[in-house]
């Protein structure tokens, strides 16, 4: 290594110390940095959401020194390594240098080799000079003569940041600005937070969007959160108990999180627990993305000030990214001081996700009896599709559940495959052992594999080897959220694998006691070239239906809302028996009956209660502009794409009545989606894609377009059926 790329590094020393000494360390780093030493101490750096040892490896290339500092605990384990890392750098460039550091009260212990030489600084009288001037010389690299020079006059600086150290809030204004991107509930104390952040991190240089209501509803406003989500460098969700059930919010991570995946972990992830403890589990949607990134807790005004220090102290060490930055490593590690927030299922609060599988309130409808019967046949292959946010999750964790509680003679795994590591979805292999690790793990097996690239043979001896080995009791594997696969190159080798393995259960006795019970919202058609190399021809298929007028009222009663005369009606049209809508409503009406014509006005998004739920369809019609114009010609009752149809069915904004015709699932729906999307509707009933410019008349949407009758429209996909068939038939031949 050359001195000039030494001399390029930009951190003055990295300190090296046993945790057990952190505070004493602490108050020697905030010293070196009020005399104008850039320095590493990884309780500042370390950012949340990044691996530890990847960091500190970069921490110790990006110093000119290394603070060896030794107290009365000696060297720990991980300061043993940095030690040893710092004395390769001395080795191969002798301008770097290892200053072995004595704390009060601690023993001089003998040095490795190579150190012993090394002049040491020690701390016997304090924490103040004559020794942290030595410090200071050695990191500087300069004697430290008769001691330090008498100060100057001070100089005129700019006020400080509230809650915030002048020195941090003067340094970080050299820094390169960071993009944050803010995700909260406008409520308190979530919004007071929010405003404290944007304060202080605007006021710090660094630009900050946050949703306002400034900011109109329909295209601006998706476009606005969109491009904020796409050009930001951190994420900072504040989660409240609230705000982790709000959709927008759950929208915002997941994109964010799904960005980070591709763009070299950026944007950064930093969730700030609000009033919210470590030892509640978060919600389904959540855990997935959220559950292996460090997170920090907020528990009132007195947690403010170090948070934002520590934010600030983040932002600071932000490097510049681009091409020749090296990919951070996924972050496996959690604070150590911590405890792990765990991703539990069966905890879930509501309204929003799945229902906690003892709710007293949980609804039963034809499917569940349906789902139950199924999977206790032997060689079970149950498929349970129905829109989004109509229930399956909830169903799915009941039955693996009661499967737990020994109410069915089987035992159950669970694995949502929406959470699924990108890592293992790489082959078939990997995404078969990771099945089988995960299964072993919620079983409390020993986990052995012995694949090597037959993923059909590890997975059988896993189950001849471990799982069946002394318990026969039949295996249901419950698959949540297939839909994760047909995005993806393996959509037909795992379901093809998936029905072969299904298939040897009719002469392998092994696989005879393997039962499958998965979910999907999605028309396996639209993905699967082939269904009959895949598992959704086979089997019993289970459809899950919205809410009927009987079940919303018993709904309604379990939850307490009392409803009059004809109210349940209006609820049925207005949301459609959507559960998640229903339960939505009815928690609203019961906070506030007076509110009640407000929460049915589906121009305004209910008052805004519908708001999170609705604008996460506006962000994804943003996406696809071809899904946007299906949903035009739906509300305008013209023709569309069968496919396209099937995908708003899938997505719950649209329904078949008895003649086969697709219509709005809700009136909420139909309001709200014909407001914001008629002004991108063209004369004739194309679309203009999101951010361009509408037509000032929208009045020639033809609404009274002649449609196919039912019997037509069945009669023509059959044939289009045959000819597909056909074709497809004489490209295997």
């Amino acid at each position: 290594m050359s001195v000039g790329k030494l001399m390029d590094r930009n951190i003055d020393a990295f300190l090296s110390f046993n945790s057990e000494a952190r505070e004493v360390v602490k108050q020697i780093a905030t010293r070196l940095i009020k005399a104008g030493l850039q320095v590493w101490f990884d309780e500042w750096q370390l950012i949340p959401g990044e691996s530890v040892i990847p960091s500190i490896e970069r921490g110790l290339k990006a110093a000119r020194t290394c603070a060896v500092f030794v107290g009365t605990d000696g060297q720990g384990p991980w300061q043993r390594k940095e030690v040893e890392a710092a004395i390769r750098s001395q080795i191969q460039n002798e301008d770097f240098r290892v200053i072995p550091v004595l704390l009060p009260d601690a023993p001089k212990l003998e040095l490795p080799p190579f150190l012993a030489n090394n002049v040491w600084v020690e701390f016997t009288e304090g924490l103040g000079d004559p020794a942290m001037w030595r410090l200071e010389c050695g990191i500087r690299g300069q004697p430290p003569g008769r001691g330090r020079p008498p100060k100057s006059a001070p100089q005129e600086t700019t006020p400080p940041v509230p809650g915030v150290s002048m020195s941090m809030d003067m340094e970080i204004q050299t820094r390169k600005p960071a993009y944050v991107f803010i995700s909260y509930r406008d409520q308190k104390p979530d919004s007071d937070l929010a405003k404290v952040c944007v304060e202080v991190l605007r006021r710090a240089g660094h630009k900050v969007f946050i949703d306002t209501d400034d900011i109109p509803w329909g295209k601006e406003w998706t476009k606005e959160i969109r491009a904020a989500l796409e050009g930001c460098d951190y994420l900072l969700p504040l989660l409240s108990a609230e705000s982790v059930q709000s959709e927008m919010v759950v929208e915002e991570v997941r994109i964010a999180a799904e960005r980070a995946k591709n763009n070299r972990c950026i944007p950064r992830l930093l969730p700030i627990r609000v009033r919210f403890p470590f030892s509640q589990a978060l919600p389904y949607s959540l855990s997935g993305l959220l559950d292996k990134i460090q997170q920090r807790e907020w528990r009132d005004d007195r947690d403010t000030a170090p948070l934002l220090d520590e934010l600030l102290r983040v932002l600071e060490q932000r490097e510049d990214w681009d091409e020749t930055t090296p990919s951070p490593e996924p972050s496996i590690y959690l604070w150590p001081d911590e405890p792990v927030p765990q991703r539990d299922p069966r905890r879930l609060t509501e309204p929003g996700g799945a229902l906690d599988t003892d709710a007293h309130f949980y609804i039963e409808r034809t499917a569940d009896q349906e789902v139950l019967s199924g999977i206790r046949k032997n060689r079970a292959l149950v498929t349970l599709r129905g829109a989004r946010q109509a229930g399956k999750t909830s169903l799915i964790l009941r039955v693996h559940v009661a499967a737990l509680s020994s109410q069915l003679s089987l035992r159950s795994a669970f694995v949502d495959v929406q959470a699924i590591p990108s890592e293992s979805l790489q082959s078939l292999e990997t995404v078969w052992r990771y099945l089988a690790e995960g299964i072993a793990a919620q079983l409390k097996l020993p986990f052995e594999w012995a694949g090597q690239g037959n993923h059909e043979r590890g997975f059988q001896q896993f189950l001849k080897n471990t799982l069946f080995t002394q318990d026969h009791t039949p295996l249901l594997i419950c698959l949540d959220e297939v839909d994760r696969f047909f995005s993806t190159p393996l959509r037909r080798e795992f379901f093809t694998s998936l029905r072969a393995c299904w298939n040897k259960g009719a002469y392998d006795p092994v696989w005879k006691k393997v039962r499958w019970l998965l979910s999907t919202s999605s028309d396996p058609v639209f993905f699967i070239e082939d269904l009959t190399q895949s598992p959704f021809n086979i089997g019993q298929l289970v459809r899950l239906d919205n809410f009927n007028l009987a079940q919303v009222e018993e709904f309604a009663r379990r939850l307490g809302v009392p409803l009059p005369a004809g109210e349940t009606k209006a609820i049925l049209v207005y949301v459609g028996g959507r559960p998640y809508l229903v339960h939505l409503l009815l928690f609203h009406l019961a906070r506030d009956p007076e509110a009640r014509d407000e929460l049915f006005d589906g121009t305004t998004a209910g008052r805004g209660v519908f708001r999170g739920h609705l604008h996460r369809y506006l962000i994804h019609f943003e996406q696809d502009s071809a899904l946007a114009e299906a949903m035009c010609r739906l509300l305008a009752g013209r023709q569309m794409e069968t496919r396209l149809a099937e995908r708003l069915e899938a997505a719950g904004l649209a329904y078949q009545d008895k003649d086969g015709e697709y219509r709005p699932a809700c009136r909420l729906y139909e309001e709200f989606f014909g407001k914001a999307l008629a002004q991108h509707a063209n004369g004739d009933g194309s679309y203009f894609p999101l951010g361009s410019e509408p037509i000032s008349d929208t009045s020639k949407i033809d609404k009274a377009s002649h449609r196919c009758s039912g019997f037509f429209r069945s009669h023509l996909l059959l044939i289009i059926g045959v000819y597909a068939l056909t074709m497809s038939l004489s490209s295997y031949n």
